[in-house]
């Protein structure tokens, strides 16, 4: 096992492929991301608060609500609002005691407001 791991064989990794814009684009335009029915509604959802706020397991997504302590929208006088996400416990950061020094992610997302692709309400 030594000598394949020092040939490198097995040691990549598997990544996810990160969406391009132009895929993205073409979701939205394909109504595969829209709100005209429930399901497609929370496919949308799991969507945006996958790309926006860096969610990955189902339970981090169960686990999202919209309180204090993890989401807080911020509205600067005179710059554009922005939504600020921290984790409360993720599947690889659990709360117990040897996470205790681990800092919690914490993402901002700004809006865009020439961007309607993220319009949940758009046509």
């Amino acid at each position: 096992m030594k000598h394949i791991s020092r040939k490198g064989i097995g040691s990549t990794t598997k990544k996810a492929a990160a969406f391009s814009d132009e895929e993205i684009d073409k979701l939205w335009q394909s109504k595969h991301y829209a709100d005209y029915n429930a399901k497609v509604l929370v496919r949308t959802i799991l969507f945006l608060n996958g790309l926006n706020f860096g969610l990955r397991g189902g339970q981090e997504h169960r686990n999202l609500r919209y309180r204090p302590s993890q989401i807080t929208l911020h509205e600067p006088q005179g710059q554009s609002a922005y939504l600020q996400y921290t984790e409360d416990y993720s599947k690889s950061v659990q709360g117990g005691l040897k996470h205790r020094r681990v800092t919690k992610k914490s993402v901002t997302h700004h809006g865009n407001p020439q961007t309607e692709r993220y319009d949940i309400g758009a046509t």
